[in-house]
């Protein structure tokens, strides 16, 4: 469940970073992704790093009238990330505080700004009307909801519904955000019409609809179209025609995005189960906290009749390193804590709070009321029960009876505990060995393994005589380069099973086992000719 991160390119030029063009991308284009953690690579001439201090990235949400510091690292470091709190546009700036403290540049709205990128992690919303036949001809209309499209990967196909193949008959048409196509089929019997589109960003929607067969079958009904939700700040501009309804075959919509009003501190996304509350923690005395308890600084008030801005304010970046992402794959975690430096008047409170994005925005979570007055210092496990799969930080605010302690964890701290739940098996395939070219009497073992949390050494390929084993290990612990090469041993059976295990840092695995047994026979019969007869004549 680890997030991929793109990157972009950064050059010093002089005192003052500059952010380096995409490739294939002029000076004023905008840099299109769907990601919204950034890793940004760090070039300049090793003799300047004695110049500087440290290295600042600076971001902005509202076309370069404000600027919020988001990284901060020392000259040695070769990157920046940067993360996104939402979709939306974002300009970037890079600044340099040299060794006497001074910032290059100095002001930062003077000057364009060093790259501009817009953040787009939803999909495009395609509507494909129930296609009309009569005999061969075939019609059909089409919509599609997308602020950004790229046409050169907008497709149109059909295959044959008793045989549907990944490689389709295109159908001639032009793109565009409604459009009407008709063409000839080259079966009688039903098809299933494919709309694909992909937008700038790399976000890729797929639409089916069925076509009757021309035999003995009548057209479809007219009923009303289904469509996904809107992006972030986006208006639906296609009411539903009254054209028949497509088998519509895409991913779920996302659920509506939450609109938090601007208060002391940026705004952000809280962490929502799919039913849109904060599911209360269960198990072993951690509770809900009660309803209002929230710091009024960090808590997000829902607002469902404003208009959102088309980007949230960014939060500041911690300059604490982040701990280690601990890995487990099921839901119930339990959590140890240490109280320590109690005082006479006792514990007045022990809150959990919790994190979805390192530290950018911070919920409290939960409470701990068995601890309320106690005096005494020591160790303390207690049971939470999470969401489901993703990333969470943690961080503990202890205050006594007199009211003193930590204060909560604001907008750019970083938690005390980070926690990835993973409960996906890794998705493993095995292809067929073919003979090593490099290797006498060696099999080349080829494989696919797909997985965001892959330990650095997840594979163990195995061989045996029956399905069910008893397996023999080929090789363990290695690592994912997708083929190995196997020296076969002796005495080994003509015919093997072969399985693939992988296993990611959650401790989830994926087994992959060939459906039959595989002819490992490497031996190459030799002959030659070695003398000639003459038969005599009777």
């Amino acid at each position: 469940m680890g997030k991929s991160i793109a990157a972009v390119s950064l050059t010093l030029t002089c005192l003052c970073l500059t952010l380096g063009q995409a490739p294939n991308h002029a000076p004023s284009d905008i840099m299109h992704t769907n990601q919204r953690q950034l890793r940004i690579p760090i070039n300049f001439q090793d003799a300047r790093r004695a110049e500087m201090r440290e290295l600042m990235l600076f971001a902005s949400s509202d076309q370069g009238r404000n600027w919020q510091q988001v990284a901060a690292v020392a000259p040695d470091k070769t990157d920046f990330t940067f993360f996104a709190p939402a979709d939306g546009a974002y300009w970037l700036r890079v600044a340099v505080i040299n060794r006497q403290g001074k910032q290059e540049p100095e002001n930062l709205q003077q000057g364009p700004p060093d790259l501009k990128i817009l953040i787009d992690t939803v999909k495009p919303t395609l509507r494909l009307g129930a296609p009309q036949r009569h005999g061969d001809d075939v019609t059909l209309a089409w919509e599609i909801q997308e602020t950004h499209p790229d046409w050169q990967n907008f497709r149109l196909d059909y295959v044959t519904k008793d045989a549907p193949s990944s490689f389709g008959t295109a159908i001639a048409a032009t793109p565009g955000l409604t459009g009407q196509a008709r063409f000839k089929a080259s079966a009688p019997g039903p098809l299933v019409v494919r709309l694909s589109v992909r937008d700038q960003a790399g976000n890729q929607a797929t639409a089916t609809a069925e076509v009757p067969g021309s035999i003995g079958v009548s057209a479809a009904s007219p009923n009303p179209m289904h469509y996904n939700a809107s992006p972030i700040g986006q208006t639906p501009s296609i009411a539903p025609p009254p054209i028949a309804s497509s088998q519509v075959s895409e991913i779920p919509p996302p659920a509506p995005p939450v609109i938090a009003k601007q208060g002391a501190l940026p705004p952000a996304l809280p962490f929502e189960s799919s039913n849109g509350k904060v599911p209360p923690p269960v198990g072993n005395g951690w509770t809900p906290p009660a309803q209002g308890a929230v710091d009024p600084n960090v808590r997000l008030v829902a607002d469902s009749g404003a208009n959102p801005p088309s980007t949230p304010p960014i939060a500041p970046v911690s300059k604490k390193p982040l701990p280690t992402v601990q890995y487990v794959n099921q839901t119930e975690v339990t959590l140890e804590y240490e109280l320590a430096k109690v005082g006479p008047s006792g514990v007045g409170s022990v809150d959990l709070w919790w994190t979805q994005n390192d530290g950018h925005s911070w919920e409290r979570f939960a409470e701990d009321p068995e601890i309320k007055g106690t005096t005494k210092s020591g160790r303390h496990k207690r049971t939470l029960d999470l969401p489901g799969d993703g990333l969470y930080g943690f961080a503990l605010v202890v205050k006594s009876a007199a009211g003193l302690g930590k204060a909560p964890p604001r907008a750019g701290d970083a938690p005390e505990i980070r926690i990835e739940v993973d409960t996906s098996q890794p998705v493993a395939q095995l292809f067929s060995p073919t003979p090593d070219p490099d290797r006498p009497n060696a099999l080349l073992l080829k494989w696919a393994v797909r997985d965001n949390n892959l330990t650095v050494t997840p594979i163990t390929l195995e061989w045996a005589e029956r399905r069910e084993g008893p397996w023999n290990v080929i090789v363990a612990n290695a690592g994912n380069t997708q083929k190995h090469s196997w020296q076969l041993p002796e005495k080994l059976p003509v015919q093997v099973f072969l399985r693939l295990r992988a296993r990611d840092a959650a401790g989830n695995e994926g087994v992959a086992v060939t459906t039959e047994p595989q002819l490992v026979d490497l031996s190459e019969p030799e002959g030659r000719l070695v003398n000639v007869f003459v038969t005599p004549k009777r």
